[in-house]
Parts: structure tokens; C-alpha cells; sequence
């Protein structure tokens, strides 16, 4: 037997902080009514609304964020580096490391790659994304320990896929 979840905090997702789902998981249900774990329907699909929603968050991405987004697109670093025309392999690897701090405008390029490249995918996101993404000012983190919090939540069914709605720490909520 399947149970919705109101609440689930996803840790294994792939970024360095927790991704909160709100009626998305799917607890397993024994005969005897024990709970024996948890579904996330079209994982797929919710890796790259996440991927999409944290690209759409103004905090400047770090390593871990930029090596999840490398890893949804599901390229290695040396597509990754052709697709954003960057000279060479390292500069993703030095970013993925906390080497090097991702530039302003190769951390917009990466966004807009992500989104056009997972649009498809996550088929709730709408075209507003590419908008709200040009208007984006991307933020300095005020400390290392600095993360967005993203609350995924499905608002409506339509049988191809599932919109979803960002909500984040200093932001009200924003429909993607």
C-alpha cells in the first residue's frame, strides 16, 4: 500500500543541504500496516525541477550546486566545459572543489544551459522560468555556510507532469 507524505526532507538528492517535498514521496505500507520505505515517483523528473528551481534561487551557486546541475544534465566534465565554450576541463573541476568561485557570468550561463537542457524533463516548469531567469541578479553568499532552502510542491496535475512551486528562505513563494 502507497501513503502520501505531507512532508519529506530528500538529503540524497545530490546537494550538499536537504530539498523539503510537500506531497510528493510516497511512503511503502506492509500488510501489517509497518512502514518498510519510501517512493519518489518520476525521480527523474523531480532531479530536474530541483536542479531547475535552484538555478532560478539568486544565491551564487557553489561547487557541490554546480557538480548536482553537472550531474542532472548527466555530462561529464568535458561536455560540461564545451557547452559552456570554457577553454578548458579544469575550470569545472577547480568550481565543483570549492577551488575556485564560479564567475558571475559563466554561474548566468550555467543556469540558462541547465534550464533550456532540462525544460523537457520536468514538463510542470513553465516558460515564466526563462524570464525570471534573464531578470535574475545573482547574490553573493554572506558566509561559506549559506544555502537557499527549496520546498518543492506539486500544485496541479496534468498527466504529462507535475508544476511545481519554489519557495525559498528570503523569498515568498514564486511560481516556476
Amino acid at each position: 500500500m502507497l501513503r502520501n507524505l505531507e512532508y519529506y526532507e530528500e538529503k540524497g538528492i545530490g546537494l550538499p543541504y536537504p530539498v523539503i517535498l510537500l506531497n510528493i514521496v510516497q511512503e511503502l505500507i506492509d500488510d501489517r500496516g509497518e512502514r518498510i520505505g519510501t517512493r519518489i515517483p518520476n525521480l527523474q523528473g523531480l532531479s530536474a525541477t530541483v536542479a531547475i528551481a535552484r538555478c532560478l534561487h539568486p544565491l551564487k551557486l557553489r561547487g557541490a550546486e554546480v557538480r548536482f546541475i553537472r550531474r542532472v544534465l548527466d555530462v561529464n566534465q568535458m561536455d560540461f566545459s564545451a557547452q559552456l565554450e570554457l577553454g578548458s576541463v579544469e575550470s569545472i573541476s577547480r568550481w565543483e572543489n570549492d577551488v575556485r568561485p564560479v564567475g558571475d557570468s559563466v554561474d548566468k550561463l550555467l543556469r540558462f544551459v541547465a534550464i533550456a537542457s532540462l525544460r523537457e524533463l520536468a514538463p510542470g516548469i513553465s516558460a515564466a522560468a526563462d524570464s525570471k531567469l534573464i531578470q535574475l541578479r545573482i547574490q553573493r553568499r554572506h558566509s561559506l555556510d549559506e544555502w537557499p532552502r527549496l520546498v518543492i510542491t506539486p500544485t496541479s496535475s496534468k498527466g504529462v507532469g507535475i508544476e511545481y512551486t519554489l519557495h525559498s528562505a528570503d523569498q515568498a513563494s514564486q511560481p516556476i
